[in-house]
C-alpha cells in the first residue's frame, strides 16, 4: 500500500509541475469548462421560464441533475482523462516497455500517470454551486448525503471503466481513441438529461447497459429524499463487472502488444 501511495504522490507532483508550466493552457481550460457549464445552466433557466416542470423535474431538480453529472465528469477528468490519452498513444507507439519490466501493476501505473490538476478549481466552484442548490430544499438527509458521495465515487469508477475499455481497444485497432471521445460525448449529451424524456429502449440502455443515465438520475435526489440503495447497488455491480472486463482486456491486450524496440 505504501508503494502505491508513493507512486500516486510522485505522479501528483509531476502533474502539478506540468500545470504550473502550462498555466495559460490551464487557465483557458478552466475558462471554457466554466463557460460550457454556465451555458447548460442558462439553457435550463430559459427552458423552465417557459414551463414549470419537465418530466416531473422542477428548475432546481434539473440544475442539480446536470451539476452532479458534470461534477462526476470533472472528477474523472481530474484523475484519469490525461492518463488515458497518454496511454492510448503509448500503446500505438509501442512505448510501454519501461513499465512492463518493473515490479508494479502496469494498469494501475498507466491509469494514474498524469492528472488534470486544473479540474480541482472547476470542482471547487461546482461544489459551492451544488451546496447552493441544495440550500433551496427544506431538509437535507445526512444518510442521503452519504449515499450521494458513494454514488459520485461509483460514477467516477464507471466512467473510468468505460474509457479504459475504449483505450484497451488500442491494442487491436489504431484508431480506437475515437471510442473514448464518443464515450465522453455520449455522457455529456445523454447522461445530463432526465431519463424520462427518452424512449423506453434508450432508458434501458442508459440504466443497465451503458449506465450514464443511472449515474446522474439515480444520485442527485438522495440528500433530499433519503438514501436509496437500489441505484447504488446497481451501479456498484456494474463497476465490479466493468473493472473485471478492463483487467481481462488489459491482460489480453498485452499479449498482442508490439514494442517499438
Amino acid at each position: 500500500m505504501r508503494h502505491f501511495l508513493r507512486l500516486i504522490a510522485c505522479f501528483w507532483n509531476i502533474s502539478v509541475k506540468s500545470f504550473l508550466t502550462y498555466r495559460t493552457t490551464a487557465a483557458l481550460t478552466l475558462f471554457f469548462g466554466i463557460l460550457i457549464f454556465s451555458a447548460e445552466v442558462v439553457t435550463g433557466l430559459v427552458i423552465f421560464s417557459v414551463q414549470e416542470t419537465i418530466a416531473s423535474y422542477r428548475l432546481y431538480d434539473y440544475l442539480l441533475l446536470i451539476s452532479i453529472a458534470d461534477l462526476i465528469g470533472n472528477f474523472y477528468y481530474l484523475f484519469f482523462v490525461a492518463a488515458h490519452y497518454m496511454l492510448g498513444e503509448a500503446i500505438i507507439l509501442g512505448d510501454l516497455d519501461h513499465t512492463l519490466t518493473k515490479p508494479v501493476n502496469s494498469l494501475f501505473y498507466y491509469s494514474i500517470q498524469r492528472m488534470d490538476v486544473v479540474q480541482l478549481l472547476t470542482i471547487g466552484i461546482e461544489l459551492i454551486w451544488v451546496v447552493y442548490l441544495y440550500s433551496h430544499y427544506d431538509a437535507i438527509q445526512v444518510m442521503g448525503v452519504l449515499g450521494l458521495i458513494i454514488g459520485i465515487t461509483l460514477g467516477i469508477i464507471c466512467l473510468y471503466c468505460m474509457n479504459q475499455m475504449a483505450v484497451n481497444v488500442s491494442f487491436w485497432f489504431d484508431k480506437a481513441s475515437i471510442l473514448m471521445e464518443t464515450s465522453e460525448y455520449a455522457y455529456d449529451d445523454l447522461g445530463k438529461r432526465p431519463l424520462k424524456i427518452y424512449p423506453k429502449w434508450l432508458i434501458v440502455v442508459l440504466r443497465y447497459i451503458i449506465p450514464f443515465g443511472l449515474i446522474s438520475n439515480g444520485m442527485w435526489h438522495m440528500p433530499i429524499e433519503g438514501l436509496s440503495l437500489r441505484p447504488l447497488l446497481m451501479l456498484g455491480a456494474w463497476d465490479i463487472l466493468g473493472l473485471t472486463v478492463v483487467w481481462f482486456m488489459w491482460k489480453q491486450g498485452l499479449k498482442r502488444y508490439v514494442s517499438a524496440n
